[in-house]
């Protein structure tokens, strides 16, 4: 019988899935700008965005700037959720 992890012993527990395009710091500008339109585009086909949320999947696009800002928030939301008890076992296996 396969369990959920609230199941075997972590209760509340939550897992947070996110895909970020990322290039070298260094690369041009006008790459990163044109990367970034090819995949808004590629995003925004309704096959593709359908499939997606199909899936779940919060299909969301954006500038440069806006996805290191969310990855700043992430960290410290994460960072902020993050609780570990070693040595807890569920009371059953």
């Amino acid at each position: 019988m396969c369990r959920t992890v609230g199941e075997s012993g972590a209760p509340g527990f939550t897992t947070i899935v996110w895909t970020v395009m990322a290039m070298p710091a260094a690369m041009p500008l006008d790459v990163v700008l044109r990367m970034n339109q090819a995949l808004s585009a590629v995003i925004a086909e309704p096959a593709l965005r359908q499939r997606l949320l199909g899936a779940g999947t919060v299909v969301a696009g954006g500038m440069p700037a806006e996805a290191a800002a969310f990855l700043q928030a992430e960290r410290g939301a994460l960072a902020s959720r993050r609780r570990v008890q070693l040595g807890h076992r569920p009371a059953s296996v």
